[in-house]
């Protein structure tokens, strides 16, 4: 669903970019808590929300990408003239052609080729338009991803703060990074990971179910795990949808491997973190 509405208050806007802001949707007149990116925010601004869904618990709508209205040839005028190689001659060429709403032009079918038919605009000129109507355009899909996938607010924020429009790309590839780094818990990134094409007994899942295990363990007071226990917890840990857990014989091999695994004076086994070379040579990450 898409809004169109006007800006009526800035609530914030936190380190991250993130915003909130109170909107007055055209046509009902209802008020809304917005939460989202914004290239500026800036009271009494007309806006085109897309993708909008909510509101949440606390009461906010998101959305997946917004722009600002230009309403009059003045305003489309003026940004056109912001993209490189664009006068105000060849802006004043395409309003007449294509109106005064430019941030509209992105939803025509045959954009490119209706600047193209402009006289004056050639593939460069065309080619700077789209590029810098495009970066005007306040995307919100990768917060909206995150959120959705089940990261903390704080979170996604901390994820976006780093990694900018690249924060979807950044957790698909690396799925259990956020885990490791406290944004996200195991369930959500192993979540993530299925979703991605992992295989179940990919070296890089096998650790982060370790990691899991003895993070856990640790995080109870415990100093190490008898290797009969540390299996039993992977094991549970690692199923699938009911399907076939990570086999013992891998996960104890890459237990060993990581320098995880102590014997005692009787010849029991122990695995845990401490001493264990992952910290060292960031085993857990490559």
């Amino acid at each position: 669903m898409d809004i169109q509405c006007l800006l009526e208050q800035e609530i914030y806007t936190d380190r991250s970019g993130i915003s909130e802001f109170r909107i007055v949707e055209d046509g009902t007149g209802k008020r809304f808590l917005a939460r989202g990116f914004l290239h500026e925010v800036k009271t009494g601004a007309r806006l085109i929300l897309k993708g909008v869904s909510g509101p949440d618990g606390g009461g906010c709508i998101s959305y997946g990408s917004a722009h600002t209205v230009t309403s009059t040839e003045e305003e489309a005028v003026a940004v056109l003239c912001c993209a490189d190689g664009i006068s105000e001659k060849t802006a004043r060429a395409i309003t007449d052609e294509l109106g005064e709403d430019v941030f509209g032009y992105l939803d025509r079918p045959d954009f490119i080729k209706d600047l193209m038919q402009i006289p004056g605009i050639g593939p460069s000129k065309a080619g700077s338009v789209i590029r810098f109507l495009r970066s005007q355009v306040s995307s919100n899909e990768d917060y909206v991803w995150l959120m959705g996938k089940g990261f903390p607010y704080l979170s996604a924020m901390q994820v976006i703060k780093e990694h900018g429009s690249g924060a979807k790309t950044y957790v698909l590839s690396d799925p259990y990074g956020p885990m490791y780094k406290k944004q996200a818990c195991f369930e959500v990134c192993d979540a993530i990971a299925k979703e991605s094409g992992m295989d179940a007994w990919a070296s890089r899942r096998v650790r982060a179910v370790i990691w899991t295990v003895l993070e856990s363990d640790a995080a109870n007071g415990n100093t190490r795990m008898p290797m009969g226990d540390f299996l039993k917890h992977c094991s549970r840990l690692s199923v699938w949808d009911g399907g076939t857990a990570i086999p013992d014989e891998v996960l104890s091999v890459t237990a060993y491997d990581a320098g995880c695994c102590t014997c005692g004076p009787g010849g029991e086994e122990h695995v845990s973190l401490g001493g264990s070379s992952w910290r060292k040579r960031a085993l857990f990450t490559t």
